[in-house]
């Protein structure tokens, strides 16, 4: 699996099948491999490994963070990045589990093992379209390049070409 190319998808419905999963993120792109994992968190939802075959397939699968997929906005991030829940002063912390997760997920962070991120801060989708946009701008830059190349008139001179051959 390469994790470069691969996605996590949290906050998956439990009917969520591998088809299902398959059918939504083709569109970005060539699916080398899914994997739905076992564990389900206390609401029900499970979560999912998505692997792709291209970059571009990979940077679209995360623009697709919040969308809905069986009526559930889903959570996507890049298979590295562990996501921390955010805690709320209001909330009863009598269960220690969140926040030893917490500590757990800062060493390792510290570490370097992990990179974190909270829902809605981080702005991986806006990092994704940043390098989409600065790809296609390349991508066009290159072809108004070559466009122009075929539209000057060509010389009779062979010097001007680096692959012609000089005649002796």
């Amino acid at each position: 699996m390469d994790w470069n190319l691969t996605i996590q998808v949290l906050n998956l419905s439990p009917r969520a099948t591998l088809a299902d999963l398959n059918n939504f993120f083709s569109y970005c792109g060539t699916v080398e491999n899914i994997q739905i994992l076992s564990h389900r968190t206390k609401d029900g939802s499970q979560s999912a490994l998505v692997t792709f075959r291209q970059p571009y397939a990979f940077q679209t699968a995360l623009l697709l963070n919040d969308a809905i997929l069986l009526e559930r906005p889903i959570c996507i991030l890049p298979a590295g990045v562990v996501q921390i829940p955010i805690i709320s002063d209001h909330e009863d912390n009598s269960d220690n589990d969140t926040a030893d997760q917490l500590l757990k997920l800062k060493k390792q962070e510290e570490l370097g093992l992990v990179h974190a991120t909270r829902p809605g801060i981080g702005g991986v989708a806006e990092q994704a379209a940043g390098r989409i946009s600065l790809w296609i701008s390349d991508v066009v830059e290159k072809a108004s390049k070559f466009a122009s190349d075929l539209q000057q008139p060509h010389a009779t001179n062979k010097s001007n070409y680096p692959n012609s051959r000089k005649q002796k």
